[in-house]
């Protein structure tokens, strides 16, 4: 028995230890993907537009309901809009405000509230001027996949806030939006899961539960205040004096310093209480608080004056209060006063300024606040991409692409006359979406451009490319107004430190990489040579060469790619032409060469005192170009000519110190110099591997061939997007299930649905439907099988999407459910045969 025991432990123990091995690796992978998220925007001034963003709505506040003329007011928006629904981000943090269109400033907002799946958005945004006279119009963008949150919640509340409590978290920590960081605690079981008026709010039971929000010292209100909260009575609680929101001294000591708001149930009104050592002010509001109904209190105090707003009406009553409180030390609470007096009903919206705000802002806050859709309006949405007339799909070829990749740079090389005849002559207006239903924009690289023929070279990064299936993109053109569209330091992933391209005539060769790693030819290298892709530099094998600085990106030691096309005229000078090189001192270097007494291509690494090379299988043809490509991974060496791995592999477990040496393309040393073409170098302080290279290779050497590009769609019109299905993918015979679709058509037009459910059975075209609608069709599945549903979108004026598919399965009887030891089996066969073993 005993045996037993611990051969089912050490099976256990495996299993335990090879699941931790195997899963536990994949957080941090997590965690890199969100670092690569796009920071907050801080700009005084930007585009959204160009800067990710790519949908838009004009917000108009009704003058009619404002009161007087404000900066930095809190504007209260609260919305429920399907078009966040399905192109914000799930969190709603790509959703910022800007004050005008095109390059303008961002306003700061603070998110109380985003449902992702209705739209629904309860958002504040500090807008920096509001008009009594004319309506004020700011914009709401979003649609921005990668960014990171853009909120800017304590810039949302000017200075003179010192509390802003929405207590809208349903447990926990009720956070200050303020900079002054007043959080409070619930204590005593305060009812923090209740429905508020603006979101949520917290219940109290009369009775002993409260918030307490510190005693900061921005508490000491001393000159002027302004206390406000939202309350809905539930009862006349305990004590007298029914705390909502106040400081005050220990009431056991001399004197009556205090500020308070509060509700006595005997007299049935609201009081605002000021005292100092010796004296008090009480005003009191004209009426009670009804039970059950929700009530804005205000209440103010200019130094001299005291005043309170109900439902941003001021009351009858002024108070004259010319001291002040010494609250010093003193908490503030919310939802009682002292031990002795407990507010009964919800409390919503608490703030406290320490300037009297006046009564044209008080009456502005409570329009907007009471009923936010009169106080503005929300326009139609615009989209980034309306002012584009045509578009093309480009599909790349699977077949082409060894493996799937991500953030690939793939080249497109066209000749189209409809680019000629309808792009701008430049081509600033030519840019890249991916295939998504909400089109996200692809950074790209106009290498060069012929707005008389049409001829485009150009790079563009590829979120994600499939080996198994089609890749679609789009490129859009035929905006005359619209500014550059190109990023093409987005292009090249942090790993790349350098592209040269080597197309500019004359002049600077510029790098295209963040980094900044320019060339400057030397000698009188031809800079107007014909390249493989497009321009190139031709070198005599004399004495020039390109100087490309020593900058401290160039000191690689860990892991490189180099990179380069190149066209080899002649032996040139000395025995080791350098291509790409980078020499320190001793053999410290990393270098692709030719060795014409050895007819190989080289790859060499070397550290102060040792080396390794690399060759290639064969010689350099004369006249003809050749795709070279050296990778390194910390230990081994491998070099491709034309994404043919070469058949000799070396290993370097140095690293080169090459700090502070120049890069040199074209010679190793003042002894060396290459004969011959160079187009495209490249370096890259990471392996870039096998798949990668080849598939370079392919793209790069057959563009034609790696892409198709489609025909021209738009003119008028563009179809809508593929129907993106949602539905269970297994189900049982004879079961009914609901599946639901949709699309987005750009221009916004009614959009009808086709579904062909793979079992011999269709819907027919039915609609129409408002773009960007859900919806929803049930299917009763009749037969066993494997099935393929395709769904199709037309617009009304019967331009036809691409088709979506979704696999169903439906098996004999019942749904097939995997056991955790057939999906252990599956996973892990070879530790499955080995504890088969330990159990015989």
């Amino acid at each position: 028995m005993k045996k037993i025991i611990a051969k089912k432990i050490l099976i256990l123990g495996i299993i335990l230890l090879f699941l931790t091995a195997g899963f536990i690796p994949n957080i941090s992978s997590v965690k890199n993907v969100y670092e690569q998220n796009f920071e907050i925007l801080n700009a005084d001034s930007f585009y959204p537009f160009e800067e990710g963003w790519f949908y838009q709505k004009q917000i108009t506040i009704n003058h009619e309901m404002v009161n007087g003329d404000f900066t930095y007011f809190p504007v209260l928006i609260h919305i429920i809009d399907s078009d966040l629904s399905v192109k914000a981000q799930n969190d709603g943090d790509d959703i910022i405000f800007m004050d005008n269109l095109g390059y303008a400033n961002k306003l700061s907002h603070e998110i109380e509230f985003f449902d992702d799946s209705s739209g629904e958005l309860i958002c504040w945004i500090n807008v920096s001027s509001v008009s009594i006279s004319e309506d004020t119009i700011f914009y709401m963008y979003y649609g921005n996949p990668i960014c990171e949150n853009q909120e800017e919640i304590t810039d949302t509340w000017d200075s003179n806030y010192v509390l802003v409590q929405h207590l809208d978290e349903i447990s926990g920590v009720h956070y200050d939006s303020s900079v002054y960081g007043n959080d409070g605690t619930c204590l005593n079981g305060t009812d923090q899961n209740a429905e508020g008026f603006i979101d949520g709010a917290d219940a109290f039971d009369g009775t002993n539960d409260w918030i307490n929000c510190g005693n900061n010292e921005c508490f000491n209100l001393t000159e002027e205040m302004t206390l406000e909260a939202w309350v809905n009575r539930s009862g006349d609680g305990t004590g007298k004096y029914l705390g909502i929101v106040g400081r005050a001294k220990d009431t056991s000591g001399p004197g009556y310093n205090r500020y308070q708001l509060r509700y006595k149930h005997e007299d049935d009104v609201v009081h605002f209480f000021l005292g100092n050592d010796t004296n008090y002010t009480i005003v009191c509001s004209d009426n009670d608080l009804a039970l059950g109904v929700w009530t804005h209190l205000v209440v103010t105090w200019d130094g001299t004056n005291m005043y309170m707003f109900v439902d941003g009406i001021q009351q009858s009553e002024v108070g004259l209060f010319t001291s002040f409180p010494d609250t010093t030390s003193a908490d503030l609470e919310i939802g009682r006063y002292f031990t002795i007096n407990y507010f009964a009903g919800l409390i919503d919206e608490v703030r406290v300024s320490n300037i009297y705000r006046d009564p044209n802002w008080i009456t502005t806050e409570y329009n907007n606040q009471n009923n936010p859709s009169s106080f503005y309006t929300v326009g139609t949405e615009n989209s980034y991409l309306q002012d584009w007339q045509y578009r093309k799909k480009i599909t790349i070829n699977p077949d082409l692409v060894e493996e799937d990749l991500e953030n690939f740079p793939i080249l497109i090389k066209t000749v189209d006359s409809d680019l000629a005849s309808k792009a701008q002559d430049d081509g600033d207006d030519i840019l890249f979406t991916d295939g998504s239903v909400y089109a996200n924009k692809l950074s790209h690289e106009i290498e060069f451009f012929d707005g008389s023929s049409g001829e485009l070279i150009c790079w563009v990064k590829v979120e994600s490319v499939s080996s198994v299936e089609d890749t679609i993109i789009y490129m859009y053109y035929g905006n005359p107004g619209c500014i550059s569209q190109e990023n093409p330091n987005s292009v090249w992933d942090n790993g790349f430190v350098m592209v040269q391209h080597l197309d500019e005539t004359s002049g600077t060769h510029y790098d295209s990489t963040v980094y900044g790693n320019d060339g400057t030819c030397v000698n009188g290298t031809d800079q107007n040579a014909e390249g493989f892709i497009d321009g190139a530099d031709g070198f005599d094998g004399t004495d020039d060469w390109i100087y490309s600085g020593n900058d401290d990106s160039l000191d690689i030691t860990d892991e490189m790619t180099l990179e380069a096309w190149v066209n080899r005229s002649g032996d040139g000078l000395g025995r080791f032409l350098g291509i790409i090189t980078r020499r320190g001192s001793g053999y410290n270097r990393y270098q692709i060469r030719y060795a014409p007494d050895d007819d190989v291509a080289q790859f060499f690494l070397g550290d102060s005192s040792s080396y390794t090379i690399l060759n290639s299988d064969n010689d350099l043809s004369l006249d003809e170009w050749a795709h070279l490509a050296a990778t390194w991974d910390g230990t081994n060496m491998k070099m491709f000519v034309n994404g043919i791995e070469q058949t000799n592999i070396s290993s370097f477990t140095s690293s080169p110190n090459t700090h502070s040496a120049d890069l040199e393309i074209g010679r190793y040393t003042e002894q060396n110099y290459f004969q011959g073409l160079i187009d495209e170098v490249r370096i890259s302080n990471i392996n870039r591997g096998s798949s990668w290279i080849i598939t370079e290779f392919n793209n790069q050497n057959d563009p034609n061939n790696f892409v198709d590009i489609g025909p021209e769609e738009g003119g008028e019109n563009l179809p809508p997007s593929a129907p993106e299905i949602d539905g269970p993918t297994q189900g049982r015979v004879g079961e009914t299930y609901l599946y639901s679709f949709m699309s987005i058509d750009p221009e916004g037009s009614n959009v009808y649905y086709r579904v062909v459910w793979g079992d011999g059975e269709e819907n027919d075209w039915f609609g129409p439907y408002e773009s960007g609608k859900v919806v929803s069709v049930t299917k009763t599945w009749m037969s066993m099988g494997r099935f393929t549903m395709y769904a199709y979108a037309k617009d009304t004026e019967e331009l036809e999407s691409d088709y979506s598919t979704l696999v169903v399965n439906i098996p004999r009887n019942r749904v097939a459910k995997i056991t955790f030891l057939q999906w252990f089996i599956e996973e892990f066969p070879l530790l499955s045969r080995i504890l088969l073993d330990i159990l015989k």
